[in-house]
């Protein structure tokens, strides 16, 4: 376990503080969100804002995300000690026994942990499209990032096809 975290952590330095040498001659160039967004959903710990070079965004990524599941971890760690099937009926106040104030808070560290976690991974998809679109309106690069939803054809035999697609554009 160790050895996993000692290495997330030099990949995490690696990463953030090379990109951060790289991109300090290349204010020319428009900063593109697709990696970054994808780096926060799938590893996560604000990765990819940090490679994008959004050392704040990256900061909020990492602590909610460890504050989250630390939260969670600890709630679903004392409901599995305790009984997952005796905190929730506690948690709701709809148990006939004696009703735990550790039970109580073991499960809601754990409803309140998935739901910081849940949010933080909202904010990582966010944040480097709202980055990218101010990094390259701020230096008046033509890389716009949007969002446009349009109607959808996949054949020319119908005119217009029920249905919409999300477009990104850049």
């Amino acid at each position: 376990m160790k050895r996993i975290i000692f290495t997330l952590c030099v990949l995490f330095l690696v990463f953030s503080v090379g990109n951060m040498w790289a991109d300090q001659g290349s204010s020319d160039k428009p900063k593109n969100a697709t990696l970054p967004v994808i780096l926060n959903i799938l590893p996560g710990l604000g990765l990819g804002s940090f490679i994008q070079g959004d050392v704040g965004g990256g900061f909020i990524g990492l602590g909610g995300e460890v504050v989250g599941a630390g939260l969670a971890g600890y709630g679903l760690t004392y409901a599995i000690a305790a009984g997952i099937g005796t905190v929730i009926a506690n948690m709701f106040g709809s148990s006939n026994g004696s009703m735990s104030q550790e039970m109580v808070t073991a499960g809601w560290c754990m409803v309140g942990g998935l739901a910081v976690y849940a949010g933080t991974k909202i904010f990582e998809i966010i944040r480097p499209i709202s980055f990218a679109r101010k990094y390259n309106e701020n230096r008046g690069l033509e890389a716009n990032v949007m969002f446009i939803l349009e109607p959808a054809s996949t054949s020319s035999d119908i005119a217009v096809e029920p249905g919409l697609a999300l477009r990104l554009s850049y």
